[in-house]
């Protein structure tokens, strides 16, 4: 496991009250395991991630969840690990032109050498 990535076990979407209703960040996988969608469930989502989760998961997916406060940079660092170790966002996700900028994991910043 990488430090970045969100630490709560996969988990098949049997028993939504057991979702938290907070916000926070949230990953869904293919059967095979595959991210096939990296989320956030902000403060004016209805029910926080618990609905967000149950209105994107389909039969035969699994979720995990990180419960946070900063979940602006928390996805937008997500999605930039993402795309840096596979060349494109999930493939439920946006194009990169539509995530925002937060640093160095950013998917289109490069590494400054200094002579700006």
């Amino acid at each position: 496991m990488r430090p970045w990535d969100i630490r709560m076990p996969w988990t098949s979407f049997t028993k939504p009250e057991e979702v938290s209703g907070s916000t926070g960040v949230y990953e869904i996988a293919d059967a095979q395991g595959r991210i096939v969608y990296i989320g956030v469930a902000g403060a004016r989502d209805l029910f926080g991630l618990r609905g967000c989760i149950s209105q994107r998961i389909r039969e035969g997916q699994r979720y995990r969840y990180e419960v946070t406060t900063a979940y602006l940079s928390r996805h937008a660092e997500l999605l930039g690990r993402y795309y840096e170790q596979h060349g494109a966002l999930p493939p439920e996700n946006e194009p990169v032109g539509s995530l925002p900028k937060f640093g160095s994991t950013s998917p289109d910043s490069s590494p400054s050498t200094g002579s700006e």
